[in-house]
This record gives C-alpha cells, structure tokens and sequence, in this order.
C-alpha cells in the first residue's frame, strides 16, 4: 500500500477510498482479502465464512443459553419482534463472536484503523425491519468508520425472514437532518423520518433488493451506508437464530446524527464500551480526546423528553411486521417471486409486491409515561415499573439517563419476565459503574435473600 493514501486523506475508510484500487492490489494482502475489498467497495457487502473453528459448538451454545429468554408466546401469536442486546455481557460465547481476532484484523486492514465492537444483537427470528441505514443510528466523525457483521447461527430458510440488501446503495451520500428538512430539536425521533427518502432513492436509482438465507456459519459484512433490512417471517415455526455484531474504529467520535443537530451544539454522543477489552472507549477529534463536560453539555441541549425515549423503544421493539414473500438468494438464481418486486422493465419498486409494505413504513403513536428518578435505595427502585424502572436505574446506579439503545433492551426484557434485580445485577457489574463506584442500599441484602429463596426451594422441590 502505497503511504501517501493515507497520509493525504487518513479521514476515510480505506475500503471506500478513491485510491481503492491503488491501495488493494495483487501482491500486498492475499486473495481471500482482495475478494472481500472488492466486494464490499463495489457492493457495500461481502460473504465470508466467520473464521472460528468451533463455530458450530459456540452457535449450539448460544441458542441453549439464550433460548429461554425470549418472550415465545408472543412472537407465535403475534409475531411480536425478539432480540437480545448486548447479551456479551452475560454470555461469553456471545462474545468470543464479537471479538474474534480474525475478524478484527480484517476490519482493521479493510479500514485503515483498529476496530473494535461495542454492541451485539441476537435474534432467535426474523427482524422483518424496514429498510435502513445504520449510518443515521451509529455514525462517527470523520464519517462512515462503522460497520456490521452479521452471522447465522442456524441454516436459514428463506420463510424465516431473512436479512434484505440493497447492493450499490452504500455509494449514495450520506444524508442527516438537515438534508431532509427535519428539526428534531426538543423531541424524540425514530428512522421513520429518513424512511420516505430511502424509498425515493431506491425507485430512481432502479437498483434491487436481494436476500440472504445462508447456511450456519457464513457471515455477512456491510457498509455503514448500505441499506438493509429483514423481509417477511412468513413461517413463525422456523426459527432464524443470528448475531449481529457492530464495529466502530478507533481515533473517532461516535455520534448518533439522527438525534443531533451540530450547528446548534447538539451532539448526541454515544458512551461505548469495548466488548474485547471491556474498556469504555474515549470519543477524539483529531487524535485529540473530546471532555466529557463538552459531551454532557451537549446532550443537556436536546431537550428530549421520557415519554419521547419511551416512544422510541416502543416502536423499535415492535419492529415493522411485513407481507410474505422473498426477493433473491444472494447465492442463486432470482426465485419467481423475485419478479413481482419490480415493476416490469422499470426498476421501480411495485408496492403491491410482497415486499411493499416493508417499502411503506409504520407510523408510530408516542406514549405517555413517568420518568423515574435517582434512588438511593434497592427497595424503591424495584418498587416502580416499566420506563420509570429503567430510568431510575440509570440514574441511580450509572447517574445518567439511559440510552435509547440500553432502553430499548431492558424494556423488551421486562415484557420477557426478566427479573427486576437481573436488571440491577447487570448495570451495577457493568465497567461503567464499577468506575463510578456507587452502590444502592441494601442490594446486597437484597441479592442474599433472593440467592437463599431460590436455593431453598430449588432442595424443597
């Protein structure tokens, strides 16, 4: 590779360079590499096979482990969406996933910079989400040093709702609020407000959707940019047992543009933890660590509301539900159905196809609620519910509001049965609270007599 690349523009990802071609050539990184490169700068995806060689066992394990946390009930008769965020946190095949030394270095070659994840997704069946970009979700400064690997921990079956692409979309610009005309101010928005744009750019740009239902083991990596989904889980008895794992690169800000509007000095800054190291990862400017002061002062100025992060998780736990139907198998020949997609001749995408109302969107209604506030006891905090549990544990052990990722999550655990003190257990071991090194009293005491009951009546039984 030749230095200058990346002394005159370190500021881009080396995979989507405008020297790509003078940096990934024959001679300095192997053929697997250069295949891969390609791919993903022509397509904004590749396919390869995840590189562990347990991967069956870690798989298996994962599925056992996770299977009985999932709300079952609700996904059969409803199709009620199902996922586990950062389950690396209790679960260390779940992890090993995301930290694979095989995949970091590749990233890291790809890019130009050490990546590092710093969030799972599990899911036992399909998302069915509409089409999306996660560049408005996870995004950093200099731009687009962001991406997703997804892998299957199951063969999965095309009625399982497999994960849809969009080959070619990750070259389009990448858009924020100011571009769609959107102040997002004082309030609390979701991906809907970018949804009616992704749909235009995909009508003229005439470029198609595919599906990707891959056998065990074959991972997918994606651009920040490139849009993506889930089509429609037509049959709720398969299962489509998967990990998503996202990659952000080091020397970055990590930002959510979406919730942010910089030239008011709104910033909504993301509060990563590395899942290798476990270590909090600083946001830089420049080589050049940002003050924390300077975060929080621009996060205080966003003027979001409880009931708009509420809102928020709702509609995201939900997930948009979608008409049956599949599109194209990334390894085969477009299947019929693939035909009805488009109009004929025209590229366009048809709405009375199968896929049309993942294209439509769902529009969402806000929902009112308390906020909870800081505790400095367990008995008080156990004592409230819902959105109010959640943010009072925040604020009582992280002595933040929560994130709307962390939101999202714990609520979708509450509906699950989760136990309030499992809750607890977890955000007062994280790395986070452990450097803040605040406790709640009688949590202990708390945690002693749940221990004994459960011990007690497991020898009575």
């Amino acid at each position: 590779m030749n230095k200058v690349h990346t002394d005159i523009l370190p500021g881009v990802p080396l995979i989507e360079s405008p020297f790509f071609d003078e940096i990934f050539v024959a001679g300095h990184y192997d053929e697997e590499v250069l295949r891969i490169a390609r791919d993903l700068n022509q397509n904004g995806f590749a396919v390869m096979q995840f590189p562990d060689p347990d991967f069956d066992q870690l798989a298996e394990a994962i599925r056992s482990s996770l299977r009985p946390r999932f709300d079952w009930p609700s996904w059969f008769e409803s199709g009620q969406s199902q996922r586990i965020q950062d389950a690396w946190t209790f679960d260390d095949n779940v992890r090993r996933i995301a930290a694979n030394d095989g995949v970091l270095d590749l990233l890291t070659i790809l890019f130009g910079r050490r990546a590092f994840p710093f969030q799972t997704l599990t899911f036992p069946v399909g998302t069915q989400q509409h089409l999306h970009t996660d560049i408005v979700h996870f995004s950093s400064v200099p731009e687009r040093f962001m991406c997703g690997v997804w892998v299957a921990l199951e063969d999965v079956d095309v009625g399982a709702g497999p994960l849809v692409y969009v080959p070619g979309s990750h070259k389009w610009p990448v858009f924020a609020n100011e571009h769609i005309g959107v102040d997002t101010r004082g309030t609390w928005v979701t991906q809907e407000i970018f949804e009616p744009l992704w749909r235009e750019l995909l009508r003229k740009s005439g470029l198609v959707p595919k599906t990707f239902a891959p056998k065990k083991g074959q991972a997918l990596i994606w651009l920040a940019n490139l849009l993506h989904g889930g089509a429609s889980h037509t049959d709720r008895a398969k299962t489509r047992w998967s990990q998503v794992t996202h990659y952000y690169f080091e020397n970055c800000a990590y930002v959510t543009p979406m919730h942010s509007n910089p030239v008011c000095g709104d910033i909504f800054f993301r509060s990563l933890v590395d899942v290798k190291t476990g270590e909090s990862v600083e946001n830089q400017y420049l080589g050049r660590r940002i003050p924390l002061e300077f975060i929080d002062f621009t996060r205080s100025r966003s003027g979001i509301s409880p009931a708009d992060l509420e809102a928020q998780a709702r509609m995201a736990a939900s997930d948009n539900i979608t008409s049956p139907g599949v599109i194209e198998n990334v390894t085969s020949e477009p299947t019929p159905a693939a035909s009805t997609l488009v109009a004929p001749d025209s590229g366009v995408p048809n709405e009375d196809s199968p896929l049309g109302p993942m294209l439509s969107g769902v529009a969402g209604a806000a929902v009112e609620c308390q906020q909870g506030g800081s505790v400095d006891n367990v008995r008080d905090l156990m004592s409230l519910d819902g959105y109010a549990f959640v943010s009072s544990a925040y604020l009582s052990i992280l002595r933040r509001p929560p994130d709307p990722d962390g939101l999202e999550n714990y609520l979708a655990e509450l509906r699950a049965g989760t136990e309030k003190l499992m809750i607890i257990w977890r955000l007062r071991n994280s790395v986070e609270a452990k450097r803040l090194r605040r406790d709640l009293r009688g949590y202990r005491a708390e945690f002693a007599k749940r221990f004994w009951n459960a011990l007690l009546g497991r020898l009575s039984s």
